[in-house]
């Protein structure tokens, strides 16, 4: 065998060597995508309980939120903890809305989202809050807020969630 023989098939194998390690790559890219959108799913799961634990653990927040919804008056105290409520809560759907459009939640949740979004924004406590406070948000979850809203007023509103309890009782 002369060296340009041995060279050829060293040649060869480095190609093998290239291939077999691309493929490797491939494969382990995808299990990080698992990774991370499993990843993200459970922690928008976990903002989710933290967000419905809060009323359901904490009669005073359940107070100011029927109380809100029923247009009745709060005191200072209260419209500030009902102010930081719905900043919470719009920065949650805000992060589900970023993690639906960076593909790390599958597009079939989009109107899933959207009909949980159209939920909130029916309640005047966070229309209000949204006027007053929409800047604090990035422009395309504006723009997404500003579609749903037009939608919502063009749509019959959806029940509040208080003549929903009050159906049940």
């Amino acid at each position: 065998m002369n060296w340009d023989a041995i060279g050829a098939i060293g040649e060869i194998l480095g190609a093998i060597g290239v291939i077999v390690t691309l493929a490797y790559l491939a494969i382990q890219i995808r299990h990080n995508t698992k990774v991370a959108r499993a990843a993200t799913r459970q922690a928008i799961s976990d903002s989710t309980v933290g967000i419905v634990s809060d009323l359901t653990s904490s009669d005073s927040m359940a107070d100011i939120m029927v109380r809100a919804f029923e247009g009745e008056s709060l005191t200072k105290a209260e419209s500030f903890r009902l102010h930081a409520r719905c900043y919470r809560d719009m920065k949650h759907f805000e992060n589900m809305y970023h993690q639906l459009n960076s593909g790390l939640l599958p597009n079939d949740e989009l109107s899933s989202f959207r009909e949980n979004l159209k939920v909130i924004l029916v309640a005047a406590p966070y229309v209000e809050y949204w006027k007053l406070e929409s800047s604090l948000f990035s422009p395309q979850f504006q723009t997404e807020v500003s579609i749903l809203l037009k939608q919502i007023a063009v749509q019959p509103a959806h029940e509040s969630i208080v003549s929903r309890l009050q159906a049940i009782e």
